[in-house]
């Protein structure tokens, strides 16, 4: 079984780790490690059906790829199909033993809007991979009623959503490839950098820009 055991912790980026805004994630493995491929491999037909193309990462039972890093994949290329303006990655995968279990310590590059999504995914696809008797409070109800319930659709949305204009897309790669901190603040406000530096933008207008201005 595999299900997430802490809170996820969110960084905004420019430390020591990584210059880029991040997750570090801590999912648990308990035996037997592959529980239902098949089952995964089905919840991997429903995000495809309802995106349009296939994109989703599949389990080859001839292969050593572990459903985890199926899943990672996953994520990463629905990232960067919707959000082309920031690179999503896995920055390390650390796994150790502990007693009977495996625990894999993610650390996973992920904008700061995208965070709570990316989550959502997570525990989604973690419930694919986990049939309901083995389920556990750290993970989602089984992925078909999930799916049935419109849950699916609405995560879809969400991720078609946002960052809302072409403006703020630009102002975000910018920020980012600058290592420029970048917090998305409600719709297209956007606060760039940290502190009494830090500025807001609202598309292309900042808070020095004036309302005669902006009428012009």
């Amino acid at each position: 079984m595999l299900a997430i055991t802490a809170t996820p912790i969110f960084f905004r980026g420019s430390s020591s780790l990584s210059a880029r805004p991040f997750l570090t994630i801590s999912i648990e493995q308990t035996q037997p490690p592959e529980l239902d491929a098949n089952e995964y491999s089905a919840l991997c037909d429903a995000f495809d059906e309802l995106f349009g193309e296939s994109f989703m990462c599949r389990h080859e039972q001839n292969r050593s790829l572990s459903l985890l890093h199926c899943m990672l994949t996953s994520i990463q290329i629905l990232g960067q199909k919707t959000y082309q303006h920031f690179d999503f990655e896995v920055l390390q995968l650390k796994t150790r033993e502990s007693e009977d279990k495996l625990i894999h310590e993610i650390l996973v590059a992920c904008p700061d809007y995208f965070k709570k999504i990316y989550i959502s995914l997570l525990m989604l696809l973690l419930s694919g991979a986990c049939p309901p008797e083995h389920q556990s409070d750290t993970v989602n109800h089984n992925w078909r009623l999930a799916v049935a319930g419109g849950e699916l659709k609405r995560l879809f949305n969400k991720i078609a959503a946002g960052p809302p204009s072409i403006i703020t897309r630009h102002l975000v790669r910018a920020a980012l490839q600058k290592r420029i901190p970048c917090t998305q603040i409600d719709g297209d406000v956007w606060r760039f950098g940290l502190g009494s530096q830090s500025k807001y933008f609202l598309n292309s207008f900042t808070e020095g820009t004036t309302a005669l201005g902006a009428n012009l």
